[in-house]
């Protein structure tokens, strides 16, 4: 304790401080010390006694049993006083101080002699986890903690909350017990006192099992997961999964998770139906009752079936099953149309996975069909239904092939014809005419007759109309007349106006032209070399064959071969109908013409390959206008000869330049040309940066070389915050 400050007093010439020590509960056998002082005003020899010497001792600071003290004036002396009981009960005393012979002073004294706490009892049949122990004695105390000897050996100690409801005979202690064994107790009292050592065991907790969760399972050979509720569980158990059929295997490890007392997880493979048992294993021994829990057949289910459109046919056909629990082995019952059905055999299903399959299989029949699936462990699926049509009808010939003019009676052979259908028959020049009743005779699935009236020499066209619906493709054929090139029919392909050149492209217009409607396909080419035919269609040029790009009744787009000649030259065509008239057209070394893509903007492009042009310029796709300063590409045609000579009649592998220079305005400025070379088939391309003093607007766009310009009212469409579209 701290010492209190020297004082005075006017009745005496001495001061006690403190007057009154309590030294609380003082274990027997122990000691607990204090002290007082005397302070005074004036040298004194002072005297200190006390009645129970052997109790209560006092010392001086020299620790020396003393009763008699002098102090000098203004001075002070500490005193101590140590208490050591004797026996368990209450003691009080006093020290009496006095000086010379007057009246003492008193400092009382009190202290209480206390015994160590015992054990007597400690509650049984723990099973482990959060427990509350209720232990019975004697001599606890308020403030008390526990020293716990775990099973192992090692030791914790109990406090604070965890102690409550503490009398001198019982209190209350909550602790985890999370292991079995033996387990120590040993009560600390404030007062130094520690009980007897007490022991209790832990037997193994018991798991519990309540339900199983979810409980819908369905057969599968992916993982599930399930959760495990109950009681019990420890960190670190195993699950005995009992089989169905009687065999069983042990779950753990990292398929065990999430396991707190009350419930866990496992990720299991329930890959067969039928009743499944769970027993809990813990890490300390104890083992729970079993859980059951049913898995049922996986049922699979078909969601689509494609493609929608079928047609009947005697041909083999692959449908697309899409649906979810498909399994491998799987078996697909096909209903038919009017009842009966039939099975896929294996070897026609393929392709199967959880989520889809094939299956190829003739529908040779129109109407409804229905598809089953059965999965090898017994699960069918929802039935699943499809429409087929009956099947278009297709035009294969037409007799004779070329029919004169007048009244004809045809014979069309093909498939899937049916009674009662009619013909559309395309005219010549455009219009269409409807066949149908007594003139369409002895109508059978692979032919039939028309009698039609064919009025005008040219190409026609026939489709097949069945009454449920389906059609045929369009069949050409010709009445015999020779192909004729239109008066001033042949001009340039770029510009349509007259004058054209070798490597250029060159477009015929007339009648009769060609049977059919197409342009040059791969399946076209002898290697690199351009066709010089297209279905039986022919050009010649000043009587070089030309290489035929695309035909059709009333035009054809032809590359003109290589030919130094110039002037008038005679363009001939010819085709299964015959040799056509013979037109001339004006053929030049060079006649340069840019392409035009709608109305008077040429094919242009921006570096990243967007067009160049107003918004707008064709419906659905991306154009803006060129930009002062940026390069654009052009495309042209007929611009002459290249270095090194690219063959006509060869696809270009790699470009070369114009033999020429190339000059291009732009509103009248001239612009920078990077390129000039030749790209493709025909095909010229000039890379050309847009002057930059352009304003916004339309710019007349011209390109000239040697001495010869492109053609007239080509525009290009220029803005000085053009963005290019990306």
């Amino acid at each position: 304790m701290g010492l209190p400050p020297p004082g005075t007093n006017a009745a005496a010439t001495y001061i006690v401080n403190p007057p009154r020590i309590d030294f609380g509960n003082v274990l027997v056998g122990s000691s607990s010390t204090s002290q007082f002082c005397i302070t005074t005003t004036a040298a004194n020899t002072f005297q200190a006694s006390s009645g129970d010497f052997h109790t209560f001792q006092i010392e001086d600071a020299n620790q020396r049993p003393t009763q008699a003290y002098t102090v000098t004036t203004g001075l002070y002396a500490l005193l101590t006083v140590q208490f050591t009981p004797l026996a368990a009960k209450d003691y009080s005393n006093a020290v009496l101080v006095t000086a010379g012979g007057g009246s003492p002073m008193i400092v009382a004294l009190e202290g209480t002699g206390g015994s160590p706490p015992t054990i007597a009892g400690i509650n049984s049949s723990l099973s482990g986890g959060n427990e509350t122990l209720t232990i019975t004695g004697s001599g606890f105390e308020p403030g008390l903690t526990v020293t716990l000897g775990l099973p192992g050996g090692t030791y914790s100690t109990i406090s604070g909350a965890q102690i409550g409801n503490v009398s001198s005979s019982s209190f209350q202690m909550v602790v985890a017990l999370s292991s079995a064994g033996a387990y120590t107790l040993q009560v600390n009292n404030p007062d130094g006192g520690k009980s007897n050592v007490a022991g209790f065991n832990v037997l193994p907790a018991t798991p519990g099992i309540s339900s199983i969760t979810p409980g819908n399972l369905t057969a599968a050979t992916s993982s599930q997961t399930l959760t495990v509720f109950g009681s019990g569980f420890e960190a670190g158990l195993t699950v005995t999964l009992g089989l169905p059929g009687g065999a069983s295997s042990v779950i753990g490890g990292s398929q065990i998770q999430n396991v707190s007392i009350s419930s866990f997880q496992m990720v299991v493979t329930l890959a067969a139906p039928g009743t499944y048992t769970v027993q809990v294993n813990n890490p300390d021994g104890g083992k729970s009752a079993n859980g059951a829990f049913n898995v049922s057949v996986s049922a699979p289910a078909i969601s689509a079936i494609s493609p929608s459109g079928l047609a009947a046919t005697l041909g083999s056909q692959t449908l697309t099953l899409s649906g979810s629990g498909f399994q491998a082995g799987l078996v697909v019952t096909l209903g038919l149309p009017g009842g009966g059905s039939l099975t896929i055999p294996g070897a026609q299903v393929g392709s199967v996975s959880a989520v889809s399959f094939q299956v190829v299989a003739i529908f040779a029949l129109p109407g409804t069909y229905t598809l089953q699936v059965s999965n090898p462990d017994g699960g069918k699926s929802n039935v699943a239904s499809f429409q087929v049509s009956a099947g278009a009808p297709a035009i294969t010939s037409v007799a004779p092939q070329n029919p004169a003019i007048g009244n004809q009676v045809l014979t069309v052979t093909g498939s899937g014809f049916e009674p009662g259908l009619t013909v559309t028959l395309g005219l010549p020049g455009g219009g269409f005419s409807t066949i149908s009743g007594v003139q369409i005779g002895s109508v059978t699935a692979g032919s039939f007759q028309v009698a039609v009236t064919l009025a005008a020499a040219g190409a026609y066209t026939l489709q097949v109309n069945n009454p449920d619906g389906g059609k045929s493709s369009p069949f050409t054929f010709g009445v015999a007349t020779a192909p004729d090139i239109a008066d001033g029919g042949v001009v340039n392909g770029a510009s349509f106006l007259p004058g054209i050149a070798s490597s250029g492209w060159v477009t015929i217009k007339g009648t009769a032209l060609s049977l059919t409607t197409r342009q040059w396909s791969q399946s076209d080419f002898a290697g690199n070399l351009l066709p010089n035919e297209l279905d039986g269609v022919s050009v010649a040029i000043d009587g070089l064959p030309a290489y035929v790009y695309f035909v059709s009744p009333a035009q054809l787009n032809v590359l003109a071969p290589d030919d130094p000649t110039v002037g008038q030259v005679a363009v001939v065509v010819k085709n299964s109908l015959g040799t056509s008239n013979t037109a001339t057209a004006s053929k030049a070394s060079r006649a340069p013409a840019f392409f035009i893509l709608s109305g008077s903007y040429p094919a242009a492009v921006h570096a990243n390959g967007a067009l160049v042009g107003p918004a707008g310029l064709i419906p659905g796709v991306t154009s803006t206008p060129a930009k002062p300063g940026e390069t654009i590409v052009l495309f042209g045609t007929g611009f002459g000869d290249t270095n090194p000579p690219l063959p006509a009649g060869q696809l270009v592998t790699q470009p070369a330049d114009l033999t020429l220079p190339v000059t291009v305005l732009v509103g009248g400025l001239a612009a920078n040309v990077s390129y000039a070379g030749r790209t493709g088939s025909g095909l010229d391309q000039l890379n050309v940066q847009i002057p930059g003093a352009l304003t916004d607007g339309d710019a007349t766009l011209v390109a000239q070389i040697g001495g010869l310009q492109t053609q007239g009212g080509v525009l290009l469409s220029v803005r000085q915050s053009a963005a290019q579209a990306k």
